[in-house]
């Protein structure tokens, strides 16, 4: 072997030394420790099923979330919202999937009645604490707003939720 041929070969050696699946002995031949070998083997499976387990969950999240969902469950959902009084979640229901349709305006109006309710509640607790000019302003026009909403109620599913809020901005 030529000089170079050996200090490759001793390279090589170093390297797989490194890795510790085996020894080298004196003549230069492979000695596998079964032991170190058997444990990193087995640390390696249990990573990769690890790794396995979490994209198919991941998978499983996707389809499960993206799956077509007939009018009639989307309005099911809704009503789970309006009847929970989860204004939040019901408005996020209606944009994300974009429930504009004739079925679903009574849920609109719910939430835009109390999403102003909450701008007056807002502006309300800026005046109070004298944190911005222009609050009261703000703060009576979302009363009036309030109120115009319960004069206005196209549904009458909404009429005890929406005169509710302008009986509560009327009190104070």
């Amino acid at each position: 072997m030529s000089g170079s041929e050996e200090s490759m070969r001793e390279r090589d050696g170093r390297f797989v030394k490194s890795i510790k699946f085996w020894d080298w002995d004196k003549n230069d031949h492979a000695q596998v420790n079964i032991i170190p070998f058997l444990i990193k083997l087995f640390a390696a499976f249990i990573i990769i099923f690890v790794i396995y387990q979490m994209v198919t969950m991941k998978i499983e999240e996707a389809w499960e979330d993206s799956k077509f969902y007939s009018k009639e469950q989307r309005l099911e959902y809704c009503d789970r919202y309006y009847y929970d009084r989860d204004f939040e979640g019901l408005y996020d229901e209606l944009c994300l999937y974009d429930l504009y349709d004739e079925e679903f305006d009574p849920y609109w109006e719910a939430v835009d009645g109390y999403w102003d309710y909450l701008q007056y509640r807002i502006w309300k607790g800026a005046y109070e604490n004298g944190e911005l000019d222009g609050a009261e302003e703000n703060m009576q026009s979302f009363r009036d707003k309030v109120c115009q909403n319960a004069n206005q109620c196209e549904f009458e599913k909404n009429q005890r939720l929406l005169n509710g809020y302008k009986d509560f901005v009327l009190e104070e």
